[in-house]
């Protein structure tokens, strides 16, 4: 029996996400710019108010969703309720989340299925070819990330999508996920940013005088985006990936 994810998989779906993570707004106006230089459409998983991504959202340029903090003394609340609640106020009602660190519960998840939620950008992985969406058991579809820029300059350190080839260039959903930090402060390592972190949340501090001006996460992400266009994968915008996703359910549903 087919699957209703096969032809999802071969066109080979890029998408470009970014998580806001209370980026200043110089980071965030960066992070608009980086995306409108790559002739992207740009979803942003929201923390916190924004006038530019506000603006950006009213003017079409870019979609956003929640991105709600369930972690102990997170500032969106101290309840899956009030959490809830604080991301309705910053993005009112929307079918799009990501939880900030992909921290989650199954009680967190329910919550934001009863709150309307139906697709959740969860799980990176290790630029894993073949992604195919995934049912929860609240009926929520969780679509894991391809590739994470912290991942990336943390915890494996590599430099260059030459080492991926292979990963890029087979089937599979291929969600990109980008911080507005690490666009702002085009940052070279997790070293880096840690040293930095202090002055970046400061509103008094400079923005431009903390950015690195050598080679950084914008250099590597415009590497990944031109290889992933090279072997011919497309880019979309998260909200029409979902609708594909639901559409293929209800295609496959009515021929089994």
């Amino acid at each position: 029996m087919p699957s209703p994810w096969d032809e999802l998989q071969k066109s080979r779906p890029c998408v470009l996400t970014s998580d806001q993570d209370w980026a200043p707004e110089w980071a965030i106006v960066a992070l608009l710019e980086f995306a409108k230089s790559l002739d992207l459409p740009l979803h942003v998983f929201r923390t916190n108010p924004s006038p530019a991504l506000d603006a950006a959202v009213i003017a079409g340029t870019i979609t956003h969703g929640w991105h709600p903090n369930f972690r102990p003394q997170s500032s969106h609340g101290a309840t899956h309720a009030e959490v809830i609640s604080s991301m309705l106020k910053i993005a009112g009602a929307t079918l799009y989340a990501r939880t900030h660190e992909f921290a989650e519960s199954s009680s967190a998840v329910a919550a934001l299925s009863d709150a309307g939620v139906r697709f959740l950008s969860q799980l990176p992985t290790m630029c894993e070819p073949w992604i195919a969406p995934i049912r929860h058991s609240t009926g929520i579809y969780y679509l894991p990330v391809f590739w994470e820029d912290d991942v990336w300059l943390g915890r494996y350190q590599i430099s260059s999508p030459s080492v991926m080839e292979r990963e890029i260039s087979l089937p599979g959903l291929k969600i990109l996920n980008v911080h507005a930090a690490h666009i702002g402060l085009n940052t070279p390592s997790m070293d880096y940013y840690d040293s930095r972190r202090p002055q970046f949340f400061d509103p008094v501090v400079s923005g431009p005088s903390l950015r690195h001006s050598d080679r950084g996460t914008e250099d590597l992400v415009r590497e990944l985006v031109r290889t992933l266009r090279l072997v011919g994968a497309q880019f979309t915008t998260f909200p029409l990936l979902c609708q594909t996703v639901d559409e293929a359910t209800s295609l496959w549903k009515e021929n089994i």
